[in-house]
């Protein structure tokens, strides 16, 4: 059995961003040992509509079966990884019905430093206060097969992408009493998209008003 399974969904995602991700992982050198898992189609997903939350409950499905992890992570794929987020993850998310999630910070692209091995030269803290002052919460949720579960997932009526993340936590606090576990000193950068997709996050907010009206469930049983 492997410790950790860092999982990412990589729709319409350039080789180079998947490359870059991959080398942030290996240079934040983590005790603990690790696999990453790259999803991008589902079975079960309307070929015209892109649906993150349908891909990620059908990963979280056969992480939950699969015995081989102790804690699955899941993460944004445009992050920068600092050193010992992954080994702290492992400890936290181990806990029962704990989520480890972080705070990050937007960042333009034309401001990244030289990446990726640079940026492990970089005062990180410092680089954060100074130049990187918008902050959010998400991208990086990480769990243990029985948290998962218990969680109820991700809301599949939230296509796209956007506000599913923050649906999930409130959701998850309700249907399985999820605690959820920050640590702002473990920060990561979260590299702005060329869109942000306002579009997308108004109609998953107005599906999340009309989601309450009907109840809770429970997408992963």
């Amino acid at each position: 059995m492997k410790d950790v399974l860092i999982l990412s969904v990589t729709y319409n995602i350039p080789n180079e961003i998947q490359k870059r991700f991959n080398k942030c992982i290996e240079l934040s050198k983590p005790k603990c040992s690790y696999d990453i898992q790259f999803i991008s189609s589902s079975k079960r997903m309307k070929s015209n509509v892109f649906n993150k939350s349908i891909l990620l409950n059908d990963a979280l499905k056969e992480f939950i079966k699969n015995k081989n992890y102790k804690v699955l992570i899941q993460a944004d794929i445009d992050l920068i990884v600092p050193s010992e987020i992954i080994d702290k993850s492992l400890e936290i998310a181990s806990q029962e019905r704990t989520c480890f999630y972080n705070y990050h910070r937007r960042i333009d692209q034309k401001d990244l430093p030289d990446l990726p091995d640079d940026y492990l030269k970089m005062n990180l803290d410092k680089y954060l206060k100074d130049f990187v002052p918008e902050s959010a919460s998400g991208c990086w949720n990480a769990m243990s097969r029985e948290s998962w579960l218990t969680s109820g997932g991700y809301n599949e009526y939230m296509e796209f992408w956007g506000k599913e993340d923050d649906y999930f936590r409130k959701t998850a606090r309700i249907i399985g009493n999820i605690n959820f576990i920050n640590y702002n000193r473990f920060c990561l950068i979260h590299v702005n998209h060329d869109s942000r997709q306002k579009d997308n996050r108004k109609y998953n907010k107005l599906m999340e008003y009309k989601l309450e009206r009907e109840g809770l469930k429970n997408w992963l049983i």
